[in-house]
Formats: structure tokens, C-alpha cells, sequence
């Protein structure tokens, strides 16, 4: 077992609005030997990538995102996230043989076996990896999925809002929290001011502009790592914090002229922002 608090003191500062000093791959390389005692862990934060993924793809398959504009073969590679656990080859792989990943994976493509239909309850996928990272024996990994599936609630609440949808029993998320929801849905910040401090923010983000909206949830989601780690005395937490956030903002380095040009399109068109 190594030095947690000399590996961890070791580690280069993030901070929001500043340049990393390396991407996520290339961090958990350079770590990986100081890393092994904790690989299951880690591989299950990444797994989180290998869903997001898996949504690109089941995308591209679609003839309506075929025809839309800014649209090409190499879309998906744009789109790719990585670290992940399968690269573009096995995600094909997957998509066709349902076999490779944790069952709540597999369950979920056996349950919808069109690729339309899975991309349309790409949602439920990431619901239910919430749901298996709770179960994790790290205190922030438990924290941080509870918060991260509550958070993906209040955003849907709002974008069916903003849609002039009903909030019924097509909200996502636990029974509990979309009662609140849905019992305050005149309220700005669905009565959930005192339970969940961040849906005020939240609502009020989702008057800006889409990309300036994708940047503000991306945010909350880094100052919430970063608050539990400040009040969590598990030295072991603070590497699944740091890699938490480096994700973060990895995603947003890749906007840049050469490569983000179709992935800042989809958030401005609306495609993407979680």
C-alpha cells in the first residue's frame, strides 16, 4: 500500500479556470502502479465514459442525426471520451453482442434491444450507474452518485419545463425526490431550496446560453467535489476526487478549435450539456 498522503500531496493543483497539466489518461498511466490497491474504484469511475460512449454511437446510428447539419463520419471520434474501458472497436461490439460490461449494463440492453429505443432511455443507463456506485465502499463515490442522480433530476425537471411538459411519471430519478419535485413544480426551484442548495443556481443557469449553461452544471458538479473533499477525512477519497475533477475538466479542454468544433455544436444545439 503506498504513502496515500504523500501520493496524494504530490498531485499538481486543479483549478477551474486554469489549464490542466495533463489529461486524465495520461494521469492515471503516470499513477498507475500507485494506483493498483485501488483499480476497482477507479475502474468504476471511468465506466462512466464508456456510457457516455456508448450514448455517441447509439447515436450516430440514428437516420435523423445522420441528416442533420455538421454531421460526418468522424463525429464519433470527436465525441469519444476517454480514459474508458472499451475503445471504438469493442463499443461496436457491445452494441451488438450485449456482453463485456456489469449486468446493470447488460440488463439494460437486453430490456431495449432497438438502438433508437436505448438511445431515448440512455437516461435510465446512467440512473442505474448511479444506483451501482452507491453501493461502493468509497464514502465519496457514495456521496458524490447520490448528489449526481438527484442533479440529473432537478435538469431534466427544468428541461421539461422549458419544454412545456408536464412533470409526471416520465421525471426520472428516486420516488421521494421527484415527489418533492413534482408537488412544487409552480415553484422556481421545485421547494427544493433547503434539501438540495444547488437547484437554485441550477434554475437560474438555465435562463443563459446553452454552452455558458453546460459550462455553469460542469461547475457545480467540480465545487461539489471539491466541498465534500474539503469535510472528508478518507485520504483514499481524495484520489477519486482528484480523478472526478480532472474528468471535468478534461472534457472541456478538448473545446478547442481543432477538435471541439462538432462537440461545442452539440451542446449550443442543445444535444449535450450533461
Amino acid at each position: 500500500m503506498p504513502d496515500i498522503y504523500y501520493l496524494v500531496s504530490s498531485f499538481p493543483e486543479l483549478e477551474w479556470d486554469s489549464d490542466i497539466p495533463f489529461n486524465t489518461s495520461g494521469f492515471l498511466s503516470e499513477n498507475e502502479a500507485a494506483f493498483l490497491p485501488f483499480t476497482k474504484n477507479i475502474e468504476d469511475i471511468i465506466l462512466i465514459n464508456d456510457l457516455y460512449n456508448l450514448e455517441s454511437y447509439l447515436k450516430a446510428t440514428l437516420p435523423n442525426f445522420r441528416a442533420g447539419s455538421y454531421r460526418s463520419d468522424l463525429e464519433t471520434d470527436t465525441a469519444f471520451r476517454e480514459p474508458c474501458h472499451l475503445d471504438r472497436v469493442a463499443m461496436l461490439e457491445l452494441i451488438e453482442s450485449s456482453e463485456g460490461m456489469p449486468d446493470f449494463v447488460l440488463d439494460y440492453l437486453d430490456l431495449y434491444i432497438d438502438h433508437e429505443a436505448r438511445f431515448l432511455n440512455m437516461e435510465l443507463l446512467f440512473l442505474s450507474y448511479f444506483d451501482y456506485m452507491q453501493e461502493s465502499p468509497s464514502r465519496l463515490l457514495r456521496e458524490y452518485s447520490k448528489f449526481e442522480k438527484q442533479y440529473r433530476t432537478v435538469i431534466a425537471a427544468l428541461r421539461m419545463r422549458r419544454m412545456g411538459v408536464k412533470l409526471d411519471e416520465n421525471l426520472p430519478g428516486d420516488e421521494e425526490f421527484k415527489g418533492i419535485i413534482t408537488a412544487n413544480a409552480s415553484m422556481p426551484d421545485f421547494g427544493l431550496k433547503t434539501i438540495f442548495r444547488e437547484a437554485e443556481y441550477l434554475t437560474e443557469l438555465f435562463e443563459e446560453t446553452t454552452l455558458t449553461r453546460g459550462r455553469g452544471i460542469d461547475k457545480i458538479r467540480y465545487d461539489f467535489l471539491c466541498r465534500d473533499i474539503d469535510e472528508n477525512p478518507f485520504l483514499e477519497d481524495r484520489i477519486y476526487s482528484y480523478i472526478l475533477r480532472l474528468l471535468i475538466l478534461d472534457r472541456w479542454s478538448r473545446l478547442d478549435e481543432e477538435r471541439g468544433r462538432e462537440t461545442i455544436h452539440n451542446i449550443v444545439s442543445g444535444e449535450s450539456d450533461i
